[in-house]
């Protein structure tokens, strides 16, 4: 028999997505085809395989075996106020204060640099750390030096 459709068009067909024109040809074409119509009944039931949802009845025993898991994990489980909450943020938290606090300590303790000014005009300034601590300046010193300029 003479086969003018292309599987393309048959897919069209099957799938209603043919023009109401040619839909009724090929209807007229699948109903005398062996051929066709076995390609047709093919893909349906290739279509009803693949699409279709897996179903599984779960067995008495695999939902006991599933529960009695979730029962010891969950009485396994550590308490919120167990020690090792506390050592979760406790460390770190501790880590970082001292960070902070050792890099103030640093900042308040570093010699005082001398000012563009001050080098400018040619003053002796000490760079050294053993200068700076055996002449410490008090606080009116260096006001007084900030107010003068």
């Amino acid at each position: 028999m003479n086969h003018p459709w292309s599987e393309e068009q048959l897919m069209e067909y099957r799938d209603g997505e043919l023009a109401a024109e040619l839909r009724r040809s090929l209807e007229a074409h699948v109903g005398m085809c062996v051929s066709c119509r076995g390609r047709l009944a093919q893909w349906d039931g290739d279509s009803r395989l693949a699409l279709a949802p897996l179903r599984m009845a779960a067995s008495e025993a695999f939902v006991q075996d599933v529960m009695r898991k979730v029962r010891l994990a969950s009485s396994a489980a550590p308490s919120v106020q167990g020690d090792g909450l506390f050592l979760r943020w406790a460390l770190p938290t501790l880590a970082l204060s001292m960070a902070g606090f050792a890099g103030a300590l640093v900042y308040t303790v570093q010699p005082v640099m001398p000012t563009t000014q001050t080098l400018l005009a040619g003053e002796s300034t000490s760079n050294s750390m053993a200068d700076w601590m055996s002449n410490p300046t008090s606080d009116e010193q260096v006001l007084d030096t900030a107010a003068s300029q």
